[in-house]
């Protein structure tokens, strides 16, 4: 893929998907938290999986940090499940994060 199959100011190289169960999600604030979360400069696909509650992400890290993702969803009264599985991912994401800004 190349950078012109993405949305603007990702670019491909850099995309990291995320997988994050969410808790408090409900109809009014879904659709909001997708369109805030897609209007992000760096986000590059952003969506919604009802039946699973989670919300799988792709964005530029060398632009994003996912704290700043949070911080939205903390907006709309949204926050990440706290099953080991998520806890364990969302422990391990800033360092992978962190790890590829230094080698980029």
């Amino acid at each position: 893929m190349n950078n012109l199959e993405h949305q603007t100011g990702s670019r491909a190289i850099n995309l990291l998907v995320r997988h994050l169960t969410l808790t408090g999600v409900n109809r009014q604030n879904q659709n909001a938290i997708i369109n805030a979360i897609d209007n992000v400069f760096d986000v590059d696909s952003v969506q919604y999986d009802e039946n699973a509650a989670t919300l799988h992400l792709a964005y530029d890290v060398s632009l994003c940090e996912l704290d700043g993702l949070e911080e939205m969803l903390i907006q709309h009264d949204v926050g990440i499940s706290h099953e080991w599985l998520t806890c364990l991912e969302k422990g391990h994401y800033p360092f992978i994060d962190e790890n590829i800004r230094e080698h980029t």
